[in-house]
């Protein structure tokens, strides 16, 4: 595949079982780890970011539904 070259860095794959690997956000780790876990949910999902009691942040997931009227 070939990239379009970018003031912003340069562009590489990064193989799926790499991606924990990845010096990111926790909110970006966390998005991964959830994508790598429901991959095959087609559903859209949305997530909040929390802090338990014992400050380890977590993300609530919800998917989005159609309402049925209001």
């Amino acid at each position: 595949m070939k990239f379009i070259p970018s003031d912003e860095g340069e562009l590489f794959w990064v193989p799926k079982n790499e991606l924990s690997d990845l010096y990111t956000s926790k909110i970006i780790n966390l998005t991964i780890q959830h994508y790598l876990n429901n991959k095959n949910i087609d559903d859209i999902f949305v997530g909040t970011m929390m802090n338990n009691n014992e400050s380890k942040s977590e993300i609530h997931w919800s998917t989005i539904k159609e309402t049925a009227g209001f």
